[in-house]
């Protein structure tokens, strides 16, 4: 193993764990923090992602197979439970008023995918993965009048967040401990790339690592208990240190993006002090290793090439030869594509999701899942210029947090299959749109001058600040 991410990988867990310690009785004391009238929601959101933690083919170790195997048990019966919870608070939470554009396009795309099941070449599959998706969509649309009652817009995101973490954490310790299952073979600076344990793709692993870092990043920031920051730097570091050794380059330029875009907007992230204290700790660490920082732009050429030929970068790793192959497939079949998940199954990974999209439904799939993927920039971009929103202190700083996710997010659809099914991303964007929605219901419901809306408002940000991790709105 390389010596140098050897020691970070020890040093990230080190301090996470030290700051599990120090906040232990917050931790396990965590789940009598939710929200009364909220458990359910809470438990069938944990347990949609924990579905998600094995694929369809990992009992083959191929992760093309086609059928339905053992492997994939978990999140079939994540999504049997899903539907039963659906069955029991349909009735008593659904509102047709938070059928807003991004669910509802979202519902067409899914509905679309399942009735277009006999063009695919795998129809139970097919079927079982574009019911999956309407699932998820379905328990989010509930869960907005459930948040807007217990006013909590936030939790839905807290509990992805605490997976990603915990997703993160457990890809360290393999990392450590289990090399030859997490460690793929690769040029570059560290000789190796980090993938998940269990069993979790490179990018995807990046992906999540950037969204705990990004997150983390930003919490470090808040003014609150040295004990829980201690944990959010300690949580910043596995996301960091994770998202530079699974070496996602999409996944780390959104990163930077993001990160720039929150130093932007929130005042007290101006500085970057944290960065620059673990950038220096970084360097410090290697002039220790080899007397000398040496010529770094090689260093961070090797990394960014990670062996891949001149041909492979300019190709993005042979994306955008994938990208014409999918064009020309479609062109095939433009209509109705090749049947709900076939990109990547039947057919070749386009690893980009406007394409995958194209070839899975064709256009009658493609409008409906475009129509809710700009309805979802739209509903949470749309308060950039709104003062209550957008104001420095941080009290609002959740919002612009989510925005810089978003950030992540997006730019990763460019070269992942992000949002195409029920998956990680999905559950995540699913999360964002949630939240805004139900903090919107919550301003407008509030009643008085504007002066006092404003203070409402905030009071309600601020209710759960110490009730779940997210510690993010001074009390």
């Amino acid at each position: 193993m390389n010596t140098l991410a050897e020691i970070l990988m020890y040093l990230s867990l080190i301090v996470f764990t030290l700051g599990f310690v120090v906040n232990s009785k917050y931790i396990i004391l965590l789940a009598n923090k939710i929200p009364s009238g909220a458990h359910w929601l809470v438990y069938i959101w944990l347990i949609l992602l924990f579905g998600l933690a094995q694929w369809f083919g990992r009992s083959a170790d191929n992760t093309t197979v086609t059928s339905i195997d053992s492997s994939a048990m978990s999140q079939v019966a994540s999504i049997v439970l899903a539907v039963l919870v659906l069955l029991v608070y349909w009735g008593k939470y659904y509102k047709s008023s938070n059928m807003s554009l991004p669910f509802s396009a979202f519902l067409i795309f899914g509905v679309l995918g399942i009735l277009t099941v006999p063009i695919s070449d795998i129809p139970i599959l097919s079927l079982f993965k574009a019911s999956s998706f309407v699932v998820s969509v379905l328990i989010a649309i509930i869960a907005i009048e459930v948040l807007k009652k217990v006013k909590r817009p936030e939790l839905l995101f807290d509990i992805v967040y605490i997976y990603f973490v915990f997703i993160a954490l457990l890809a360290l310790i393999g990392g450590v401990f289990l090399p030859d299952l997490t460690h793929r073979s690769a040029g570059g600076a560290f000789g190796f790339i980090l993938k998940g344990w269990p069993a979790l793709n490179s990018n995807s692993l990046s992906y999540v690592a950037a969204v705990v870092f990004v997150v983390s990043l930003r919490r470090v920031f808040i003014k609150q208990a040295f004990n829980r920051q201690f944990l959010y730097i300690g949580a910043c570091m596995v996301g960091v240190i994770c998202l530079l050794l699974a070496q996602g380059r999409t996944s780390i330029g959104s990163s930077v993006i993001a990160v720039l875009f929150m130093s932007y907007y929130l005042k007290d992230m101006r500085s970057l002090k944290y960065i620059i204290f673990f950038g220096g700790i970084s360097l410090f660490v290697v002039f220790l290793l080899s007397g000398s920082v040496g010529n770094w732009t090689d260093t961070v050429s090797d990394y960014l090439q990670r062996g891949s030929t001149d041909e492979q970068i300019t190709t993005l790793s042979g994306r955008t030869e994938a990208w014409a192959i999918s064009w020309d497939l479609f062109l095939e079949s433009p209509i109705s594509g090749y049947g709900f998940y076939a990109a990547g199954k039947t057919l070749l990974a386009p690893h980009n999701a406007y394409f995958t999209i194209l070839l899975n439904g064709g256009l009658l799939g493609f409008i409906p899942w475009f129509i809710g993927v700009v309805a979802s920039l739209w509903y949470v971009f749309r308060n950039i210029k709104n003062k209550l929103w957008m104001s420095k202190s941080k009290d609002n700083a959740f919002y612009i947090e989510i925005m810089a996710v978003l950030i992540v997010q997006f730019v990763r659809t460019l070269t992942g299959q992000d949002l195409t099914v029920h998956s990680y991303p999905t559950l995540l964007l699913l999360s964002l749109v949630v939240y805004v929605v139900v903090r919107k219901k919550i301003d407008t419901s509030d009643t008085g001058s504007p002066i006092n809306k404003n203070k409402s408002s905030e009071k309600v940000i601020n209710k759960g600040a110490d009730k779940f991790p997210s510690v993010t709105l001074r009390k």
